[in-house]
């Protein structure tokens, strides 16, 4: 049990066999800070709700090239965040949230005044949003199934030449929400 761990110079955080950490629904897990850093290979739980703050399991911040991978996300608010951050990758997760209530559930993946992101092969659930981008640029969100989330599995808002594609989509409130953006590649996804 375990919350608030700031990483704030670059760093490898890999779990070898099954290596899990709660955030004991009081807290937000990781908080990155620094550039260039790998978190893999970890079981990530229990975050709680917050109406205050954007709590989620991992939440970064003002970072470049960063990679989360192979991260099963489980009971979170907010599952990966990412402010202000270029060039990221968000690759073959699971993200499993509780949200019963839009007013009380936070994305599985949320993107905030980012550019060049690769978010691919995720399965993500049961969160408000699955995927959520806003004023995010140049990105690109590939081969994921977002399912049974309250509202969109995808929602662009102010994020222009985006590319979604070979995305699957089940039994989301709606499939993909695209406002106030420009230039969206769509192509051969199922809904």
């Amino acid at each position: 049990r375990e919350g608030g761990i700031v990483v704030d110079k670059r760093l490898v955080i890999r779990g070898e066999g099954a290596v899990t950490v709660s955030g004991s629904d009081t807290t937000g897990i990781f908080l990155v800070r620094a550039d260039s850093v790998w978190i893999s290979d970890l079981t990530l739980r229990n975050t709680g709700y917050s109406y205050t703050e954007d709590r989620a399991a991992i939440k970064a911040t003002g970072v470049r090239f960063c990679r989360f991978e192979r991260l099963k996300l489980d009971n979170t608010f907010f599952g990966i965040y990412l402010a202000r951050s270029a060039r990221c990758m968000v690759r073959a997760c699971t993200l499993s949230g509780s949200a019963r209530r839009e007013s009380a559930s936070g994305n599985g993946i949320h993107s905030w005044y980012s550019d060049s992101l690769l978010i691919a092969d995720n399965h993500i659930e049961r969160h408000r949003d699955g995927i959520y981008l806003e004023f995010t640029k140049a990105s690109v969100v590939r081969g994921n199934h977002s399912k049974g989330n309250l509202r969109y599995g995808l929602h662009f808002m102010f994020s222009d030449d985006d590319v979604y594609l070979r995305n699957r989509f089940t039994n989301n409130g709606s499939g993909v929400a695209v406002m106030y953006s420009r230039r969206i590649g769509m192509r051969e996804n199922s809904f």
